[in-house]
């Protein structure tokens, strides 16, 4: 069995090279409730959050502004990126930690949200790692 890898230091290329690979969603137990395809592993570009609504935003005191404005944001050392994978039609995912299992990179605890529409003509999720 793999070891497990460590999700911050994972970059898109180390799920690039297992495009089309099989990924198996584990119960408790360890056993395999379904499978996952990953279909697509790509670079993502992070963005800062939008402003609240008018009326909602309470500005920064001058102070704290000034110290906000130096700081730099950094992002995780892999760099930001997106998982597409397709599911079996008869898969139900909610949104939420699923402990998926491949070969290679072991067990991780992925954070899956369903996708919207069709994925290669197929139901999907994604994982966004920012």
């Amino acid at each position: 069995m793999a070891s497990t890898a460590d999700l911050g230091k994972l970059k898109v290329d180390d799920f690039k090279k297992h495009l089309n690979a099989s990924f198996e969603i584990q119960d408790s137990d360890g056993k395999t409730v379904t499978t996952l395809k990953l279909v697509d592993a790509a670079p993502s570009v992070a963005t800062p959050p939008a402003p609240p609504s008018e009326g909602r935003f309470i500005p920064m005191p001058p102070k704290h502004a000034a110290a906000a404005a130096k700081a730099k944001i950094e992002g995780r050392d892999g760099g930001a990126f997106i998982l597409q994978f397709v599911i079996p039609p008869d898969a139900r995912l909610k949104q939420g930690i699923y402990p998926i299992k491949h070969p290679e990179l072991g067990t991780l605890e992925i954070f899956l949200t369903p996708t919207a529409g069709l994925v290669h003509g197929q139901r999907g999720c994604h994982a966004v790692f920012g």
